[in-house]
């Protein structure tokens, strides 16, 4: 295969990370994304979304949210 010689590719397992394994540890165990797969939502910043609109009322019926993915 052409692509082989020019790409070499690395397979990384999940669980042999210890980094991975703590940050996924405090992931399932936070109480907001826990509540956001009961209550259906696709991430915990849903939560914020929310308490920031009952504060500012900002979102009507109709709107749509875009996330752009933003990380620290």
């Amino acid at each position: 295969m052409l692509i082989g010689r020019f790409f070499s590719y690395r397979s990384f397992s999940i669980s042999t990370c210890h980094f991975t394994k703590s940050w996924m540890a405090k992931h399932v165990s936070d109480p907001y994304v826990r509540r956001s797969v009961k209550e259906n939502y696709r991430a915990r910043s849903a939560f914020k979304l929310i308490e920031m609109n009952n504060m500012y009322k900002f979102l009507e019926p109709g709107h749509i949210i875009i996330d752009m993915g933003a990380a620290p």
